[in-house]
């Protein structure tokens, strides 16, 4: 593994790291499912338990429920606690597995993965509860539009993830 921080590829940590802070489970399942298809290569070390079926099929069904759950009214806020924690560490592997398909040492894409997670998580709880409190949008509105979001940063994420790869080989 290479040693100097890779920018690029620290981008791509936190992008899929922020991801992770506006829909936990929708950034794990897409990098399962990007591993899975080999978009990104996970094969060689620590995360390639992403890329097998069975990690992309009960990461993908956690994150379909979890796009359900976010929209019912009793669904705690991202920023509590535990959301919270759940969230930094979502963003903490996913980031160290998007670092690492670049044959880097995945400690600093945790990292970044992590604290993208988190303020993702702050920014789209201000965010939507000033939409839906000031502006009076409905909540369900604002939280399919963020489902699209997070969903759209991850597919360019891992675009240009896939990209680098073809790239480099």
């Amino acid at each position: 593994m290479k040693d100097e921080l890779d920018l690029e590829a620290l981008a791509g940590a936190a992008g899929i790291g922020a991801v992770a802070g506006l829909r936990s489970m929708a950034a794990p399942a897409l990098v399962s499912q990007a591993a899975r298809t080999g978009s990104i290569d996970l094969s060689s070390g620590p995360f390639a338990f992403l890329g097998t079926q069975q990690a992309a099929d009960i990461a993908t069904g956690i994150a379909l429920a979890e796009l359900i759950a976010d929209k019912l009214p009793g669904t705690p806020d991202r920023i509590a606690p535990v959301s919270l924690a759940a969230r930094a560490v979502s963003g903490a592997m996913v980031g160290a597995a998007v670092y690492s398909a670049r044959k880097r040492d995945p400690g600093p894409g945790a990292l970044v993965g992590a604290l993208a997670a988190v303020g993702a998580a702050f920014l789209g709880y201000a965010l939507r509860r000033t939409l839906t409190r000031d502006a009076k949008i409905p909540g369900f509105l604002i939280a399919l539009a963020e489902d699209a979001v997070a969903i759209g940063i991850a597919v360019t994420v891992l675009r240009c993830e896939a990209d680098a790869r073809a790239i480099t080989e």
